[in-house]
């Protein structure tokens, strides 16, 4: 993450702890293949699966997927990835055909 877009993230307070006491960013995850193809309850199990997978990965690095925040029709939820190691974390991710965007409290006048 480069400086700028950290600086950023601490101003706006969306810097916040981990339960293991690192600092970590509010992320959203959207799966990137298409799914619309498929029925709902289908399209959930497949979503709902791919984030377990994904928990998993993120889990044993420090972060966590936040599970109430899973959009279906959005192939998206939110996550909090710890800043130690997020390149490289954020790399797996997207690996795993899930797009990673840091979630900024945007105000509009």
């Amino acid at each position: 993450m480069d400086e700028a877009t950290l600086h950023r993230l601490q101003r706006q307070g969306a810097i916040v702890r981990l339960p293991t006491g690192n600092a970590g960013v509010r992320v959203s995850l959207r799966y990137l293949r298409s799914m619309v193809d498929r029925p709902r309850a289908e399209r959930k199990e497949l979503l709902a699966s791919k984030l377990r997978e994904l928990a998993d990965a993120v889990g044993h690095q420090g972060g966590a997927i936040d599970e109430q925040t899973v959009s279906v029709s959005g192939q998206v939820c939110e996550a909090v990835l710890p800043l130690d190691g997020y390149e490289a974390l954020k790399a797996d991710v997207e690996a795993k055909d899930f797009e990673v965007q840091p979630l900024f409290d945007r105000q509009v006048l």
